[in-house]
């Protein structure tokens, strides 16, 4: 499978998706969850221009979440055996380009930035916010995270030490985190890298538009 800046942003997504198979009843099924039904019905026109297979997109009104699903066997096999490492080896041995796709589809399903629309009324408790600005990414594969703090401070990108383990509670698998932060290194992660998640769009350029503003 050759490798493009559309595949490396899927693979990083699926790190906030799943791949399940039960043979006896056969199932082969793929996943993708995420609460913004926007950022996944663009996933499903990606997925249908790298794959040639639509996804289905379903709502979860148990959770409040959407999810795009599709159970097709050869399709599972092929994305099971690149997904089986933390850091797939077609993006290892790829350019910076193709590992930044793919760091940009790690953010946009499980990074986080400062959810600054919250704060907009309340001006003291922005600025607050914004003296600890960061770029966070969690995961239990500590592996992942070192691969992304290394990649990024290629680019020059600083980052923090990864920090962990932590568990969410006493039967939780342990996760970890990096973080890179203040305003300088974000300004370089939207432009080097950026984001295709609608929400995660207008954070970043709310927060760039507050630094214009000298209100950072």
């Amino acid at each position: 499978m050759q490798i493009t800046k559309e595949l490396a942003y899927l693979l990083g997504i699926f790190k906030d998706g799943s791949v399940y198979k039960n043979e006896k009843e056969k199932i082969y099924r793929i996943r993708i969850y995420q609460k913004n039904r926007d950022w996944l019905e663009m996933i499903q026109k990606i997925f249908e221009q790298v794959f040639n297979t639509k996804l289905i997109l379903r709502e979860d009104t148990r959770n409040g979440i959407w999810y795009l699903e599709v159970n097709r066997k050869e399709l599972f096999k092929a994305l099971n055996k690149i997904l089986s490492k933390p850091v797939p080896e077609i993006i290892k041995n790829s350019t910076i380009e193709m590992k930044l796709s793919f760091i940009q589809g790690v953010f946009d399903a499980e990074g986080s930035i400062l959810r600054v629309e919250k704060y907009e009324n309340s001006p003291n408790k922005l600025k607050e916010k914004l003296q600890d600005l960061r770029i966070n990414f969690g995961q239990s594969d500590r592996e992942l995270l070192e691969f992304i703090k290394t990649t990024l401070e290629e680019v020059g990108i600083r980052c923090g030490k990864i920090c962990g383990p932590f568990f969410k509670n006493e039967t939780s698998k342990p996760y970890f985190q990096v973080n890179s932060y203040g305003i300088a290194n974000l300004e370089k992660f939207y432009s080097l890298i950026g984001t295709r998640h609608p929400i995660k769009l207008m954070r970043f350029n709310k927060i760039i538009d507050l630094k214009h503003n000298a209100y950072i």
